[in-house]
């Protein structure tokens, strides 16, 4: 996932959580990143899955200090 963001700040805190909704919410991963900007900013979270993931529907939250600011649900389907 792929977060722009714009302003200024000198210590904010991105954090991204992906949850796999057919098993009713379940955690996949959370992870943060601090960040420091004067401007516009792309920060890049990256989940990874040794194993093959798990067809269904998912979301990854977006939060910025704690407070969710985006979200966007996505499926995992067989071709």
């Amino acid at each position: 996932a792929s977060v722009a963001t714009e302003g200024q700040s000198r210590d904010a805190t991105l954090n991204a959580t992906w949850r796999y909704l057919e098993g009713k919410g379940q955690l996949v991963s959370s992870i943060s990143q601090s960040i420091a900007t004067d401007g516009p900013a792309i920060t890049t979270f990256k989940v990874q899955n040794p194993d093959l993931w798990p067809e269904g529907k998912y979301k990854v939250e977006i939060s910025l200090d704690g407070k969710p600011v985006a979200q966007q649900g996505f499926e995992i389907s067989k071709r």
